[in-house]
């Protein structure tokens, strides 16, 4: 099937008709025109550093196993290449229902439909373990739902990160993509970018069924993003301090004892296989808790300490330590000298890990000797656009970005010619921002600079270098809201002396980030669209699916300060270039 055939069998608006997307690509709801149904569509751009987890490969993976109730499978698979790059459509069933996360809110489930789900939940998560499948990213947006007159069957998709183990070799393996998944239902050893193994999943099997059965999740990343270092430090601050939150009283046996199996940090004590959970769950067996740790002298062993019966506490406001079968008043409790050391332990790690973390998130880049340094901004919401003058600008609409890293400066002449070999500028200088750009040329050195480092560097997206740009907090310009005070942080026409300047000489922004406003224009990857714009999504917006123009942000050395305000917005053929046009660069995390 061409690309011109397979646009005219399946119609979708990619504004209007987006189901989702995630960091492998997007799912749009389309009419299969040949057989007058809808079908949902997942498409995801080929990254050739990623060649092995492309999309393709996930239909293959997933299309070679044979028939489950509880596996989602696909319908066909399309690759076509644009001048965009190569892309993969894969062709899924449309499911009414939506996915598990969408059923919970918008239906009132009973105790046993919850229960029937996460029974069958196990049979698809054993069916692909016993196939050498580890899935690695099990959470209720990748489980969709099938309504069978009352009855919900959850079928187990989205096998972008999955790893098949050759199962008779062994059943523990570790790559780059070992940290890969989703914060919230990621277990340590993901956290911890360690080995992972096939109960894995169940450590993310434990956090949905909590979800399921109390309407929280046993951890979280507390006032932070769910994407962001703050964010995966506190979640693991709170899997190490050992302890549930008071709303496990609430939950039953089996259940109650299928989450504590699941959720124990250390793999070698968890819950070996989805068998020993439906075992549970059927009563065929009880778990013996996991064994202690062998015995260490102490000074003091001599003495023997009897444990008093432990005094009834109230499930409100109880707390429980993981893996402990009984529910326990952390004031009351007498602990052994070994636990509170392991504790201990435990806090002094998750502390260090977090620390590190946070010390580590920026980097830099070096490119034969020149080097470029890139920021780590935090994810989060912020209110885009201007209700000013600008028709372009309207309305102020809220949205919501995902963490990723940009550079700190504008791409300089010294780094594009130790890409690309030559400089297009027209004001030389290895510390000037490299101008007399296009669109199109930009692709092709991020192209080359991608090869030489082995990262995916991009354009920013509008929205990203606008959140960027006002560091989280929306100033008039970057860095200030006075404008008797932008001499400080802005090269514009009245002060430029009709010339690009060196990168970095005026005051940063919030986010420590120089010249967002004024110097050289910055290329966004965004077509323009006002009414894209206006009616963007909430979440990640990426401009218009077409256009004969794209976007450019910040203002020049050419512009008057009104130009270089944050929410400004000016477009310019892909193939223009200009001395007032330049960029900088983005990677996700």
């Amino acid at each position: 099937m061409t690309h011109e055939e397979f646009q005219k069998r399946y119609r979708y608006n990619p504004d209007s008709d987006r189901l989702g997307e995630g960091g492998f690509g997007e799912v749009f709801k389309a009419y299969d025109t040949y057989r007058d149904r809808w079908v949902a569509i997942k498409m995801s751009k080929v990254k050739p550093e990623l060649e092995s987890v492309r999309l393709k490969k996930e239909v293959e993976l997933v299309n070679s196993l044979p028939a489950h109730p509880n596996i989602a499978f696909y319908e066909d698979c399309h690759s076509f290449k644009t001048f965009a790059g190569e892309y993969d459509f894969g062709i899924l069933q449309f499911y009414e229902s939506g996915n598990l996360m969408q059923l919970v809110k918008n239906v009132a489930l009973t105790k046993l439909q919850k229960e029937g789900i996460l029974r069958q939940l196990l049979d698809g998560l054993g069916f692909l373990h016993s196939q050498g499948i580890i899935h690695r990213d099990l959470k209720p947006q990748n489980i969709l739902i099938v309504n069978r007159d009352g009855e919900y069957i959850p079928k187990i998709t989205d096998f972008g990160i999955s790893k098949k183990l050759d199962i008779n070799k062994s059943s523990v393996f570790s790559n780059s993509l070992a940290g890969a998944g989703t914060l919230s239902y990621s277990s340590p050893e993901q956290l911890g970018t360690k080995s992972i193994s096939k109960n894995t999943d169940l450590w993310s099997f434990g956090i949905i069924t909590f979800w399921m059965l109390t309407g929280e999740h046993p951890f979280t990343t507390g006032q932070h993003t769910n994407t962001s270092e703050a964010g995966r430090a506190e979640l693991f601050r709170q899997i190490s301090s050992g302890q549930l939150p008071p709303s496990f009283g609430r939950v039953a046996p089996p259940w109650r004892t299928v989450i504590e199996r699941c959720l124990i940090t250390d793999p070698a004590n968890r819950a070996r296989n989805v068998q020993e959970c439906l075992d549970i769950v059927e009563g065929k067996a009880v778990p013996k808790p996991p064994p202690p740790p062998p015995p260490q002298p102490e000074p003091d062993n001599s003495k023997t300490i009897i444990k008093p019966p432990a005094p009834e506490v109230d499930s409100k406001t109880a707390v429980y330590p993981l893996n402990s079968p009984e529910p326990l008043q952390s004031s009351m409790n007498i602990i052994s000298n070994r636990s509170l050391v392991m504790i201990g332990v435990l806090l002094v790690v998750g502390i260090v890990t977090a620390i590190l973390w946070l010390k580590n998130s920026n980097y830099t880049e070096t490119v034969k000797s020149v080097s470029f340094k890139m920021i780590s901004i935090s994810g989060g919401t912020f209110a885009m656009g201007s209700n000013d003058d600008q028709p372009d600008e309207k309305p102020v609409h809220e949205v919501t970005i995902n963490d990723f890293y940009i550079g700190q400066t504008e791409v300089t002449q010294a780094l594009w010619v130790a890409v690309m070999g030559t400089n297009p500028s027209n004001f030389k200088g290895d510390n000037l921002p490299v101008e007399t750009v296009s669109w199109d040329d930009i692709q092709v050195f991020i192209s080359k600079l991608n090869e030489k480092t082995g990262k995916t560097y991009r354009l920013p997206t509008e929205a990203e270098w606008e959140y960027a740009a006002g560091g989280g907090v929306g100033p008039e310009w970057a860095g200030t809201n006075t404008e008797s005070n932008i001499d400080n942080y802005v090269w514009y026409d009245a002060i430029s002396n009709n010339t690009s300047h060196t990168v970095g000489t005026k005051l940063p922004n919030q986010f420590d980030l120089y010249d967002m406003s004024g110097n050289v224009f910055e290329w966004c990857s965004d077509w323009y669209g006002s009414d894209y714009y206006a009616n963007s999504p909430q979440t990640n917006p990426k401009g218009a699916s077409s256009g004969s123009s794209r976007v450019l942000r910040g203002g020049s050395w050419l512009g008057n300060a009104s130009s270089c305000r944050v929410s400004s917005r000016s477009i310019n053929a892909p193939g223009s270039r200009g001395s007032y046009c330049g960029f900088r660069l983005v990677c996700s995390f």
